[in-house]
């Protein structure tokens, strides 16, 4: 196929799409809110340009203009003749959605609770605040819920132990939100690792775009502390005792710099939780009790998980991951143990990433909440709230 022949079909592409997003009305904002894709992901597939978009942008924004299976694979043919397949480039084949990322990571022997902590020995001694906080939540709990509410994509996973695989038949129900508290929360910082959009894309929304820079697809992790809420809950009545709540590798994924760091400031609102202080930099997990001053419809529990901590379609629980870093960057990923009729089984959650170490290519900055304006680099990175100045 000769280079017009290439360019045609390229420009047949993306007439299609823009032709059904006026149809269905919608702006260019409107998909990229749909996609969770990039501002400038979405604009380059849509624009005439050189450049043929990846098959997985062209197949997320089918999907979100609701593209029919059979004019999917029509859009497939057109982008194939579009240009030839790199290498480096390997095409699915025509799907109605773009593939989601795997979040079933390859568990090794875990660390467990087995009572106060599970130090891991030989590894340095470093300071982390993080906390894991169980409240029950018997009525109510989808309050909690945001427009990142979303369904975890993670299936029960085997690993050498007496545990079992369920696939995504499981009967554990899990949903979550990360990284913002549910109270009031300026505090929580976002960054982006090499690859990622740059932050211009996200500061423009008129939202809080924290929960968008940290979805998977968007590769971005919190800076310092960063808050996960599980939604613990199962598909009927019968009752599921969560046994245990760690780390899926005994010493977490370790990754680059971020490119940019966004500083929020301020936060309020306290309330009364189950919580664990999970150190990532060594790791260790030691249970803290029920902390905080605030109130709640339905007191936190007190017993230990294991036999006296259960969750059921009517009885769901709410688990809160408080999780940071001051010596490392981090992927992680948990693992939730549990029983349902005397089967042991378990579900991961994850991957996650937070950041706390700069680079020479780091740009700290402080967006401005009302305009969106990025505004100018501080002139030095500074350390995550709540860690040293000198980590």
């Amino acid at each position: 196929m000769d280079n017009d022949e290439m360019t045609q079909a390229l420009a047949s592409l993306r007439r299609q799409l823009r032709e059904r997003l006026g149809t269905a009305g919608l702006t260019t904002t409107d998909l990229h809110r749909r996609t969770r894709l990039g501002r400038t992901t979405v604009s380059n597939a849509l624009n005439d340009r050189p450049e043929r978009p990846s098959w997985n942008t062209v197949a997320a924004i089918a999907k979100a203009l609701g593209f029919s299976a059979a004019e999917v694979t029509a859009l497939h043919q057109l982008w194939e003749q579009a240009g030839p397949q790199k290498a480096t480039e390997s095409a699915p084949p025509p799907v109605a959605s773009a593939p989601e990322p795997s979040s079933a990571p390859q568990p090794v022997q875990p660390n467990r609770l087995g009572g106060s902590s599970f130090p891991v020995p030989g590894r340095p001694r470093t300071w982390l605040l993080a906390s894991i906080a169980l409240t029950a939540a018997a009525v109510g709990v989808t309050l909690w819920q945001s427009d990142f509410f979303a369904a975890d994509g993670g299936t029960e996973s085997d690993k050498p132990s007496s545990r079992a695989a369920a696939g995504t038949s499981g009967p554990l129900l899990i949903t979550h939100t990360w990284p913002t508290l549910k109270s009031c929360d300026g505090v929580t910082a976002v960054a982006m690792p090499a690859g990622g959009e740059p932050l211009d894309t996200f500061a423009a929304q008129n939202q809080d775009f924290r929960a968008i820079v940290t979805k998977p697809e968007n590769k971005g992790g919190t800076w310092g502390a960063g808050h996960l809420y599980l939604n613990l809950s199962s598909k009927d009545d019968t009752p599921i005792t969560i046994d245990e709540i760690h780390l899926s590798t005994r010493v977490p994924k370790r990754i680059g710099a971020p490119t940019w760091v966004a500083l929020t400031q301020g936060g309020c609102g306290d309330v009364k939780e189950r919580v664990f202080e999970l150190n990532l930099d060594k790791p260790s997990l030691i249970d803290k009790g029920v902390q905080g001053a605030g109130t709640a419809d339905t007191p936190p529990p007190t017993n230990a998980l294991g036999s006296g901590f259960t969750v059921s379609a009517k009885d769901p629980a709410i688990v809160r991951v408080d999780a940071a870093a001051c010596r490392g960057n981090y992927e992680w990923s948990l693992i939730i143990e549990y029983t349902h009729n005397g089967k042991p089984l378990e579900k991961p959650i994850g991957p996650f990433k937070t950041f706390s170490i700069t680079n020479k290519n780091t740009r700290v900055y402080v967006p401005n909440p009302m305009t969106g304006e990025v505004g100018d680099p501080l002139p030095e990175a500074s350390s995550p709230v709540g860690c040293p100045a000198s980590s």
